[in-house]
């Protein structure tokens, strides 16, 4: 698995590798061959859901028990001609069998996350269109909640970014001071009720963009300045030796590039410290001290992730800044008092906070001896984008194509080592469904649909070259000796498909019918000059003059509509009344038309993609120089 994702990353590098016998690598053919084997296609995931039904099947209740994590990741704009499904590769696709001319610049997984277990499994992967819409997202999460054999999903984690909130509005979810709802019915489990949670540290990020912005804020009774972050920073920074080393200038003033660690305990200790020794820029800072030590002693809470922490009984630092989160909106509606975070924040965090509280008596009324809430954020799916991202390439985000064939292995390995040292706490994870799973079912699967995708393929060519003419075409007198510049090419890539065809033909008679040695033809010049050795590319006999006929009308068809997955069933469409001259040997002719036609169709397909992915090149290119600008 390892030797396929270092091909996936750079195909250059493995080649390389297995050049010099650097290390022992799998061949190309023996990747192909297991490649074959593992699905490679959006939708939900049928191996992993098995995968976790059998795992839960002979489960206590409480042991099946886990969370649904949804997110999105940018990908760069792909198309490409997949010959195994004979579709063009690139397009939105949530599984469904729809066909889509929009091209998708976003990957959307779903990852079950069990609560008392610590495996991960990756159930879904969808291709979109820029962010997936509420009433999408809240279509796939339902079918992800019903699809969960033998294991039950108790709570909905996301971001909070806006399709995210609209998912919730289809379900009811609001964060309302006096009508709050943090939770739904389960649509199969009566006494059961799925709660949806707001990713903690983005809700933390808009806090702290919020203040930055209005540099005031009110928490219940507590005044909150950002001003005291500023000069506690330059106030310390004068000292050679300072009372915490954590807070930089980069925290209080971070640029777009920059992450920050801002409402952390040491910095509430600094602040307190220095309150104490009455330091004059920093007098009134005892509410921005109180209120940082609250934001930091929540985000323990919310993360605790080894058992000898768990949560056994109601979490006193939930209820407190729940508490506090109310007493602050009426202090709002009532007096007129800022708020610390925006409206669309402060109702996210009250759904959170509440599913947080209501979910951890209820594990713990089931029989659950203890609750690790660090269970409850979106982290194995940020790890899940960092190793994707890590393995796409050179650049920052994969191609869709890239993510699709990434996805599929990590849906089946993890990659990740044991962490010896640096700055995080390693968990061992990994993911429940196995390769040799996927290969059981993958290849018996793969192989009745290609037999019954081939067998449609060859019915259709076989009706179009049923239509053939038998006798030879003239070639067209275009009334001067210089061809035209089309027809050169025409006669180049017709060379190129007798080259291809001769590599298993034996019959002679096809071969002279397909193959010509004369040299004299004008729409020859091309080949010829392209040749570095005598007689090394093959010249096409006159009866590969219908291919002029066939680019007319496959240069029509991809003019007239746009390249979509179902673009190679249109252009076997659009040659139904063509005019086409049979080749080959009178035993083997319509195989050798229906073949040949099928090359020529699938070269021409491999061409518009590159030629739709260069157009994507140019737009990325402006669309980095503008972001670069933004930055600077």
């Amino acid at each position: 698995m390892t030797c396929l994702l270092l091909r996936i990353s750079s195909p250059r590098a493995y080649r390389l590798m297995s050049k010099m016998k650097l290390m022992p690598l799998r061949t190309t053919t023996r990747q192909r061959q297991m490649m074959k084997g593992m699905p490679c296609e959006f939708g939900f995931n049928k191996v992993s859901l098995d995968s976790i039904g059998a795992f839960m099947k002979n489960k206590a209740r409480v042991q099946c028990y886990g969370t649904l994590v949804l997110d999105e990741m940018k990908v760069r704009e792909v198309v490409a001609f997949n010959k195994s499904t004979y579709k063009v590769d690139g397009f939105v696709d949530y599984g469904n069998g729809h066909d889509s001319e929009t091209t998708a610049d976003h990957a959307l997984v779903l990852m079950f996350v069990p609560l008392f277990h610590s495996w991960v499994q990756p159930i879904a992967s969808f291709a979109t269109r820029h962010a997936a819409s509420g009433r999408v997202l809240a279509r796939l999460v339902l079918e992800a909640i019903l699809q969960c054999n033998n294991a039950t999903v108790v709570a909905v984690i996301s971001d909070g970014a806006s399709t995210n909130k609209a998912m919730w509005s289809c379900f009811g979810i609001k964060g309302k001071l006096h009508e709050p709802k943090h939770r739904v019915d389960h649509p199969c489990v009566p006494d059961q009720q799925p709660y949806f949670l707001c990713y903690v540290p983005h809700i933390i990020k808009c806090i702290r963009n919020h203040l930055m912005r209005h540099k005031y804020g009110m928490i219940g009774e507590h005044k909150i300045n950002f001003d005291p972050y500023r000069r506690l920073q330059e106030v310390d920074g004068k000292q050679q030796l300072w009372v915490v080393l954590k807070l930089t200038k980069e925290h209080v003033s971070p640029d777009n590039l920059r992450k920050m660690n801002l409402f952390s305990r040491s910095t509430a200790i600094r602040l307190k410290v220095y309150l104490w020794l009455e330091e004059p820029d920093l007098k009134d800072c005892h509410g921005t001290a109180q209120f940082t030590l609250m934001v930091n002693n929540l985000f323990d809470a919310l993360n605790v992730k080894l058992p000898k922490f768990g949560i056994t009984s109601s979490s006193k630092e939930v209820e407190e800044f729940l508490d506090a989160v109310n007493t602050t909106e009426e202090n709002h509606i009532t007096n007129g008092t800022v708020m610390f975070a925006s409206q669309v924040t402060m109702e996210s965090l009250r759904v959170t906070l509440a599913s947080v509280r209501d979910l951890i008596t209820d594990l713990l009324s089931k029989g659950a001896r203890y609750v690790l809430t660090g269970k409850l954020n979106e982290d194995p799916l940020e790890k899940f984008f960092g190793v994707t991202r890590s393995y796409g390439g050179d650049e920052d985000h994969p191609t869709l194509i890239s993510f699709a064939h990434i996805y599929r292995l990590l849906s089946l390995y993890t990659p990740i080592s044991t962490c010896v040292t640096g700055n995080v706490s390693y968990e061992q994870t990994f993911v429940l469904a196995t390769v040799a799973n996927s290969m059981k079912r993958g290849r018996k699967d793969t192989l009745s649909s290609h037999e019954r995708l081939q067998e449609a393929i060859r019915a259709k060519l076989a009706e179009i070259s049923s239509t053939a003419q038998n006798e030879t075409p003239t070639p067209p007198d275009h009334g001067y000796s210089t061809p035209a510049a089309q027809d050169c090419v025409i006669y180049y890539l017709c060379g190129y498909l007798v080259h291809s065809y001769l590599k298993h033909q034996r019959c002679s008679d096809c071969v002279r019918n397909i193959q010509s040695e004369n040299a004299e033809c004008p729409e020859a010049f091309l080949t010829l000059e392209r040749e570095f050795k005598h007689e090394s590319l093959k010249l096409p006999s006159a009866s590969n003059c219908m291919f002029r006929g066939i680019e007319a009308k496959i240069s029509d068809e991809l003019q007239k509509n746009r390249l979509c997955s179902e673009t190679f069933w249109s252009l076997l469409d659009a040659l139904e009344d063509c005019d086409i001259t049979s080749v080959g040997c009178s035993v083997h002719k319509a195989t050798t038309t229906a073949e040949l036609l099928h090359s020529y169709i699938v070269l021409r397909l491999h061409f518009a993609a590159r030629d739709t992915c260069k157009s994507f090149s140019s737009s990325e290119k402006v669309a980095s120089a503008r972001k670069k600008v933004k930055l600077m």
